[in-house]
């Protein structure tokens, strides 16, 4: 023994209990220390003189040795567990009760901080085992506990590790459900279901026959039936999968378990017997979703019959029946009188409270059976709103908040009529909803708390739905915040959450009604203690004024409302004040400055200085966005005053311009912007300038919102200002605006606005037609690279524009189309051109110039330059959106016969000419060519080139979205071609129908004629029908939802690797494998990504997830990967459903990181690492699902592998933490 240890033991030892604590505290210390000497001959003395200690009088002492014990194994390894488990397992045994606890509870701690992968773990499993048997076969009561505390311990972490016991353990714990302690019962039931986790299938079968033959028999005892039923539902909760094969016998038996529902006179037992079946239930709609399925219906009505279940009340379905009456029951929070009635007397509560559950289970795995469940289960949460009890009352309303938050979540996919149909279920169900909860909202604290969250709930899921049963609500609302105490701050709260809710979404007048008593309510918030409080209050006064402001009469109340928020943001420093503040200020002055007048309104303009010059950048905000507010409102025009104050906001405003904060300069400039319309008089030149450097800075393309604000206050400013003033703006402005339009990501109301900016400028003569036209050329054409196309299109477009508004059009056309024609000319000289004569032909007729300018289009289409020919095909279909009859006669004629890129070229002008007119909805520049361009865009769409055919199938959808209702049957007949490229074109061209023209519902009775293609014989036909079905699911889900069950088998036929496929090309002397497939299936796991996402209830999960396990393996790394992605989701989304594979998953994880990439090319190593890395991101998404149902503990130790493994590094990463890698590790 080591002079260390030897002097440890003695401190142990001493009389004085500080002394031997400090020597603990000591020595628990130095375990924990990096440098700590482990000799193994201290081992067997460090353990003994702890475990001396466990007897210790202090019980601070025996506490601290209670920690140090895994501790002791953690550095001394299997030295100390051959002393320290026969000796605790000798004291649990003991007849000394402190003794034997704290010993149970260092078994415990032990086993819980063992790793899972510790190879001190099996010998921790097989010294304690023996002693565990032991003392769970002890008469002893106290011992059965103990011992059971530590065998739950055990087995829920190393069940895998005692296999050989499990047959002994298994005897054991099945002769302690017979004992008399519940408490004992309660850890047996425990044991056993982590006991099944790795259950031989024989022993299982053993325990299962055990648990239903003596549930069966009729001599069993109430005792003895609830803990098996008990059992039944750990057992469900550990291994579902394996139930599931026996559900049928379960459900059989449970209905003879049960109480008679309605009946009256029940023994207790049989009411707990009912309440374990019941939870039975929930644990089987959870673990077992695929295979309860059959038996819903069996489950549904005796949860329904249940949750009523109340045989010692008499129930009154009168009760509550008049809401409205405010007094009734005001004073009394409690609707029966219980007192005459004890838990111990009535525990018919567990059996409706374990109801209310299991239907909220069934309602958030079962979301595809929403309308079933408003028909069945919805009237009766309504209904037992006025249940009796508080903890019930409590999971009726969770129940109900369930089902409303699960239709939110489908509604708001949208993707199926059923989904839609929720929605307007959960709306007819309103009324009654509101009548029955309304009284709840004056009942006890705890359910006025889970009252006011259904409200909350309701107004988040229906907020436009909620003006009907506002007379219900409000009056009750108002009453909660006026009798809440000040311990009910959080309610509070929640009710004006609820009322800002009610407000934002019903009309002005609706709330007229009850306008004094909101008043009466809110005002005094805003003096509360409790600044939570005072926001609260703010935010419902910010929407309540224009309520206020609607009603003539309620003059005096915007005057209490004015003086109640001056006051508090004067007494208040808070930020979330202060902002809340400001908003509710702004839109006081903003709705009532009419009525309140100028004077009144003039007291908010010092605060609103103050505040802007606030150091709290919140407040700074909140202040600014509040001016905006006021200045952008009629009502305040002329009555509230900036001038006296305009030049310090003004240059407040200049300088947040410069700030780095992008909240505070995007609400400067909105509020300088409105500023400048609100009170033009105040600007000056210089503070114009002034703003105009700050603005004109912010034009870039670093932040393009910013860009787009900036440019709009010089819009306003330049409008406003004076030729010489513009003209400085202008030089100001020029060149962040030329730089701006010559980059790829202006476009939109970016492009919009810059534009209106030049010819803002122009109008006030700051600068000419010809310099602004010059400028922007040269930002085409003096560069040494070529600009994106974008560049060019905004360009174009800024040229065309200004030239439209300086009617200067005719002056400049033949330059450009000079230019364009030019074959001498600069690529960038001559694309740029040809845009703007597009852009020209967009705003202009230029059918005079016809010959000219189509020739000059056409002329480049033999240019060696694909840009110019791109540029040509570009201004030939624009030129033509204003003049058809002067340009589509050359395109026909030019287009009869062609081929090659002559005839790409052409069906470009021809698509760029459609999908123009397609915009401008006064253009009827569509009306004549359609019967004569469909038959050319059809025989294009068999074209061999695919390029022909891409822009011929675009073409054909843009048309059939100019006229759905004659052009839709035209499109689907071409499915019936013999030609696949023609099937194909066809499919295709429903994405441009839906792009141009939305979810059109004259397109539905087509769609399942496109999307049968999705069977063709052909592999790209089938490939491009699917790649449709998916562009269709995510952007207009309610039109094919519906189909796809019909489609799934087809879907799922693309996922498998096909060798009929699979062919070989010889390359020289090297002979390859190409799969015609894989985009196939690329495609189809593509298309089940979005259908996870968006209509999840059509698809039979437990049937994906093989078919996605076996594509991780996949030749095609994307189909790989998309594999991880979409189980990834799932596991989000229906964790349940994963829970069945667990084991399968570690299988095909385990296969794919023992992979090696297919070629040392470093395309594959590439490909090969992104494969590990998602692979890596599903393990550590999947770690929370799996940790919980892996009470074998295979899970842990095949994430433990993974972390010490091969690529622990990177598993690192992905978990975001740091670990050292083993040596050798590699990736």
């Amino acid at each position: 023994m080591s002079t260390f240890s030897s002097n440890m033991v003695t401190r142990m030892e001493n009389d004085d209990h500080d002394l031997r604590y400090m020597a603990v505290s000591d020595l628990k210390r130095e375990l924990e220390s990096d440098g700590f000497p482990c000799r193994p001959s201290d081992a067997s003395h460090l353990v003994n003189g702890t475990v001396r200690l466990l007897g210790d009088s202090s019980r601070d002492v025996r506490a601290l040795a209670v920690d140090v014990f895994p501790l002791l194994v953690k550095v001394y390894g299997t030295n100390a567990v051959r002393s320290l488990i026969p000796a605790l397992t000798s004291n649990m045994l003991s007849e000394k009760e402190e003794l034997r606890d704290v010993s149970a509870m260092g078994l415990s701690v032990i086993v819980t901080e063992l790793a899972i992968d510790s190879p001190d773990a099996t010998l921790v499993c097989e010294l304690a085992i023996g002693p565990l048997v032991q003392g769970l076969r002890s008469s002893n009561s106290d011992v059965n506990i103990r011992a059971l505390e530590v065998t739950s311990a055990v087995l829920a972490k190393f069940c895998a590790r005692v296999v050989d016991a499990h047959k002994v353990l298994l005897d054991a714990l099945l002769s302690l459900t017979d004992a008399t302690r519940e408490t004992v019962r309660k850890h047996t039931v425990t044991s056993i279901g982590y006991l099944t986790a790795s259950l031989s299938p024989d022993l299982f079968s053993h325990l299962f026959d055990y648990l239903v033959d003596t549930l069966a028999d009729n001599g069993a005892s109430g005792t003895k039936r609830k803990t098996l039923v008990a059992c039944l539902a750990a057992v469900t909760d550990t291994v579902g999968p394996r139930v599931a094969q026996r559900l049928g016998d379960i459900i059989q038996l449970s209905k003879r378990l049960v109480v008679d529902p309605v009946g009256r006179d029940h023994d207790m037992l049989a009411v707990e017997v009912t309440d374990a079946v019941i939870r039975l239930y929930t644990a089987l709609v959870r673990r077992c979703p695929a295979a309860v399925a059959i038996h819903l219906d069996t489950i549904i009505e005796a949860c329904v019959a249940f949750i009523a279940f109340d045989p010692n009340y008499q129930d009154d379905d009168d009760d509550d029946e008049n809401p409205s009456d405010e007094d009734s029951d005001y004073d009394e929070y409690d609707e029966y009188d219980d007192d005459d009635m004890s838990d111990d007397e009535d525990i018919s509560w567990k059996v409706r409270k374990a109801s209310a559950k299991c239907l909220a289970a069934m309602v958030e795995t079962r979301p595809s059976m929403l309308p079933h469940f408003y028909s069945v289960i919805c009237p009766v949460l309504v209904k037992r709103f006025k249940e009796r009890q508080d903890a019930v009352k409590a999971d009726v309303f969770a129940a109900f908040v369930t089902l409303v938050k699960t239709t939110a979540n489908v509604s708001q996919r949208g993707a199926s009529s059923s989904d839609s149909a929720s929605l307007s279920l959960l709306v007819a169900a309103l009324p009654a909803v509101a009548k029955s909860l309304a009284p709840q909202l004056t009942k006890s604290p705890r359910a006025r708390e889970a009252a006011v969250a259904v409200v909350l709930q309701l107004a988040t899921v229906l907020p436009n739905e909620l003006e009907s049963t506002l007379p219900l609500f409000v009056p009750r609302l108002v009453k909660v915040l006026n009798e809440a105490d000040a311990d009910a701050n959080a309610l509070r709260v929640d009710v004006c959450t609820v009322l800002r809710s009610l407000l934002a979404n019903a009309g002005p007048t609706a709330f007229v009604p009850f306008r004094a008593h909101l008043i009466a309510a809110i005002l005094p918030l805003l003096s509360d203690s409790n600044f939570k409080i005072i926001s609260g209050g703010l935010q419902v006064l910010e929407l309540l004024v224009a309520v206020l402001a609607a009603d003539p009469p309620a003059a005096d109340n915007l005057e209490a409302v004015l003086d109640g928020t001056i006051a508090a943001l004067k007494g208040e420093s808070d930020r979330h004040v202060k902002t809340h503040g400001l908003a509710a200020l702004g839109a006081t002055v903003a709705a009532a400055a009419h009525t309140l007048g100028s004077s009144r309104v003039g007291d908010a303009l010092p605060l609103f200085v103050a505040s802007v010059q606030n150091a709290l950048l919140d407040v700074r905000v909140a202040a600014v966005s509040a001016l905006g507010t006021v200045f952008s409102a009629p009502a305040a025009a002329g009555v509230f005053d900036v001038s006296a104050a305009a030049s310090v906001l003004q240059d407040e405003l200049t300088g947040f311009l410069r700030k780095s904060d992008r909240a505070l300069v995007a609400a400067a400039l909105t509020t300088t912007k409105a500023m400048v319309a609100f009170a033009p008089a105040t600007f000056n030149d210089s503070t114009v300038v002034a703003l105009g450097t700050e603005a004109a800075a912010l034009v870039s393309e670093a932040d393009l919102g910013l860009a787009t604000l900036a440019a709009d206050l010089l819009v306003a400013l330049v409008d406003g200002a004076s030729a010489q003033v513009a003209a400085q703006l202008y030089r100001l402005v020029s060149q962040p605006v030329m730089a701006l339009l010559s980059t790829a990501v202006v476009q939109g109301a970016s492009l919009q606005v810059l534009v209106q900016l030049l010819e803002a400028a122009v109008a006030k003569s700051a600068v000419g037609v010809d310099a602004v036209v010059d400028a922007l050329v040269a930002c085409g054409t003096d560069g040494d690279s070529p600009l994106p196309r974008q560049a060019y299109t905004s360009l174009a477009t800024a040229i065309a524009g200004v030239l439209n508004a300086a009617a200067a059009i005719e002056s400049h056309l033949a330059q450009f189309a000079t230019v364009a024609g030019d074959g001498n000319g600069s690529e960038a000289s001559r694309v740029l051109a040809l845009y703007v004569l597009g852009q020209i032909g967009v705003r202009h007729s230029t059918a005079s110039a016809k010959d000219e300018l189509a020739r000059a289009a056409m002329s480049v289409f033999d240019a060696e330059s694909e840009r110019i020919k791109a540029a040509g095909a570009y201004a030939l279909g624009k030129l033509a959106v204003s003049a058809p009859d002067a340009y589509l006669p050359r395109m026909f004629e030019v287009m009869d016969g062609a081929s090659g890129q002559t005839q790409f070229l052409v069906l470009t002008a021809f698509k760029e000419f459609v999908d123009t007119a397609l915009k401008i909805p006064s253009s009827n520049a569509l009306a004549g060519v359609k019967t004569s361009l469909w038959p050319v865009l059809v025989a294009s769409a068999a074209s061999d080139e695919v390029g022909t055919r891409n822009v011929a199938s675009e073409c054909l959808g843009l048309l059939v979205a100019s006229n759905m209702a004659d052009m839709a049957p035209a499109l689907a007949e071409l499915v019936a071609s013999e030609q696949a490229h023609v099937r194909g074109g066809a499919v295709s061209a429903l994405k441009s129908v839906l792009a141009a023209s939305g979810a059109d519902a004259a397109l539905a009775p087509f769609l399942p004629t496109f999307f049968a293609l999705i069977a063709d014989p052909s592999v790209e036909v089938r490939r491009l029908a699917v790649k449709t079905f998916t562009f269709f699911i995510n952007r207009a889900p309610a039109l094919v939802c519906d189909l796809v069950p019909d489609l799934l088998p087809q879907l799922y036929d693309e996922l498998p690797v096909k060798k009929e496929l699979i062919r070989e090309l010889k390359l020289g002397i090297m002979t390859v494998k190409v799969d015609d497939a894989e985009l196939n299936r690329k495609a189809a796991l593509e298309c089940f990504h979005v259908l996870v996402l968006v209509a999840l209830d059509k698809i039979n999960v437990h049937e994906l997830v093989p078919k996605l396990m076996a594509g991780f393996g996949d030749r095609l790394t994307d189909n790989a990967i998309l594999c991880h992605t979409i189980l990834t989701e799932l596991a989000s989304l229906v964790p349940a459903a994963l829970l069945e594979v667990v084991d399968a998953l570690i299988k095909a994880f385990t296969k794919t990181l023992k992979d090696r990439p297919w070629s040392k090319a470093a395309k594959d190593v590439d490909a090969f690492a992104a494969l590990i890395n998602a692979t890596l991101r599903t393990i550590h998404t999947l770690h929370p699902l799996a940790l919980a149902a892996d009470s074998s503990g295979k899970w842990r130790a095949f994430e433990a592998s993974v972390a010490a493994g091969k690529w622990a590094s990177q598993y690192a990463v992905v978990c975001g933490r740091e670990v050292e890698a083993p040596a050798g590790a590699s990736g």
